[in-house]
């Protein structure tokens, strides 16, 4: 009799544990994807933030542009770009959020290199302004690295500036920014207006900054 109520209580204490453990499990998951949702709630605010800051800072600069800093905001961008990219690691390439985030984010990237395209042309100012195109969506071997490489180059010339698209992301903006430059491939650069398919290594990106600095 004894032993039947310590073997009783030995599956007793056994299924507690598990709940308890399935529970904390749960609790756990909850919580996670609470903080989640949060990240991207704050994410989306704070890229529409910058979006509308955008559109002022060109509206107030049209009649100044040349004195306007300009290379500090894409240091703002980008740090926005480091939080998307950490959040669609985390909740993964095809999700709602992530996409929807990305458009806001691309359209933001737009129009600051409209920004500083005319003050590139209009100020003779020697920027490297670089436009790539890649996908994430696993049809794209050299678009990680070719991503890398143009970090790098970002960091090393203060000159240098890369706004990335992300091809998959449906939008009338972006869809006639690819057929303006014919992308038809990924990799894809735009490089002060000049289309190049392809992966382009280091040498070939400092010879265009070196080749732009001399014009």
């Amino acid at each position: 009799m004894n032993r039947k109520r310590i073997q009783f209580s030995k599956y007793f204490l056994a299924l507690v544990i598990t709940a308890a453990i399935f529970f904390i499990g749960v609790y756990i998951g909850n919580y996670s994807d609470r903080v989640k949702i949060a990240s991207v709630s704050d994410l989306e605010n704070s890229i529409r933030a910058d979006v509308i800051g955008t559109e002022l800072q060109y509206m107030l600069a049209k009649d100044n542009l040349c004195s306007l800093e300009l290379k500090s905001y894409v240091e703002d961008i980008s740090r926005v770009g480091s939080r998307l990219t950490a959040i669609e690691s985390q909740l993964g390439v095809e999700n709602r959020d992530v996409l929807s985030l990305k458009e806001y984010y691309h359209l933001l990237e737009l129009r600051h290199f409209l920004l500083m395209e005319e003050a590139r042309q209009s100020c003779n100012k020697n920027y490297t302004l670089v436009l790539y195109f890649y996908s994430n969506a696993g049809d794209c071997e050299d678009c990680e690295q070719q991503g890398y490489l143009l970090s790098y180059v970002s960091k090393k010339y203060q000159t240098f500036n890369t706004y990335s698209f992300d091809v998959n992301i449906d939008n009338p903006a972006l869809r006639a920014l690819k057929q303006k430059y014919n992308i038809t491939s990924v990799p894809s650069l735009v490089i002060n207006g000049v289309t190049r398919t392809g992966f382009q290594d280091k040498e070939a990106l400092e010879s265009d900054i070196v080749g732009i600095a001399n014009e």
